[in-house]
């Protein structure tokens, strides 16, 4: 390849049709110009291809497989996250991958739960220099910029998402918004988005939509929780669900939000805790201020017998998860 010069340009020139035995193509979306697919075309051009996982090769220049990653892709397996990947014939006859290991790696480790094809982007007159340039700049973070978790919970509510809808109901019903701010009149922009989504996970809607009422009430919409005091107020109330919290909301509204966050930094600090637990035990200490006939018991103990409780349902439940999805797939 000449410098200057992308692999891809060759996408809008028109490819000389060859006069060698032409290859089958098994699946049914064909080019739109009529030529025969070879391993001896001179310039990259692409086509379409359902491809058997096991006729596909990794190169030297690929990255390493991680376990952890193919553990979950496996657990939490959708057919529709797999989408497109992008291979290339070489003039060996072989396929090798350019993007897309992981998810064919996964395929593979179902055999005999999912069918062993995948749809392909078949590049064909690439060398394996042109491969290597296509991997790693696709992989680049400069040309491949992730999704924020505000556009990924905004994608999610307009698919139907039964989460995303339960997580907006909550934050519509506390008078905030989630994103970029558009001024104050319209209420304050909570950021912590994927903190409300763990909220709602272990705990439900009901207790995210308390949450976020009491922090709301206390010191206003104007007042944008961070995520500390988000996760603090719901791991307070996930483990004193007897706590009264409408008699909380006067106490603590006293001060600035700001100003409670000190008081609750100053206890992180103290009791060696981190801020999501400063600031529930702030609130602890707090209501126990109010019922001084009525005290919470001892916060630590609770909170810590709270939290292995957690530690304890979310494994069973990921245990769930991974058997029904495999039932599923054997059906």
């Amino acid at each position: 390849m000449s410098p200057g010069t992308s692999i891809f340009s060759g996408l809008q020139r028109k490819v000389t049709t060859m006069s060698v035995s032409p290859r089958v193509i098994r699946s049914t979306v064909r080019p739109t110009h009529v030529r025969e697919i070879t391993p001896s075309v001179t310039e990259p051009t692409s086509y379409l291809e359902d491809v058997p996982v096991s006729e596909i090769h990794v190169a030297e220049y690929q990255r390493k497989l991680y376990e952890d990653k193919l553990r979950r892709m496996i657990r939490e397996w959708n057919p529709a996250d797999v989408r497109h990947v992008e291979l290339s014939f070489r003039e060996n006859g072989m396929y090798f991958v350019i993007d897309g290991q992981h998810r064919i790696e996964a395929i593979r480790r179902q055999e005999g739960l999912v069918p062993q094809v995948v749809r392909a982007i078949v590049w064909v007159g690439l060398s394996v220099q042109d491969e290597a340039e296509m991997f790693w700049r696709t992989q680049d973070p400069r040309n491949r910029k992730a999704l924020i978790p505000e556009e990924i919970h905004n994608a999610a509510l307009f698919s139907g998402d039964p989460q995303a809808l339960r997580i907006q109901r909550a934050v519509d019903n506390a008078g905030y918004r989630i994103g970029p701010s558009l001024g104050d009149e319209q209420g304050g922009s909570l950021r912590a988005v994927k903190h409300l989504y763990t909220i709602e996970q272990r705990y439900g809607e009901e207790l995210l939509k308390d949450t976020l009422a009491f922090i709301s009430q206390s010191w206003g919409v104007r007042a944008v929780p961070a995520a500390p005091m988000i996760t603090g107020v719901a791991l307070f109330m996930g483990t004193f669900p007897e706590a009264r919290m409408d008699t909380l909301v006067k106490r603590v509204g006293k001060q600035t939000m700001e100003d409670w966050l000190l008081d609750a930094g100053g206890r992180s600090r103290m009791l060696k805790l981190n801020k999501s637990e400063g600031v529930a035990s702030q609130l602890h200490a707090d209501y126990n201020s109010v019922h001084r006939a009525k005290k919470l018991d001892d916060f630590e103990r609770r909170m810590r017998e709270h939290q292995a409780a957690i530690r304890s349902q979310v494994s069973r439940d990921a245990k769930i998860r991974d058997h029904e999805a495999r039932k599923a797939r054997m059906q």
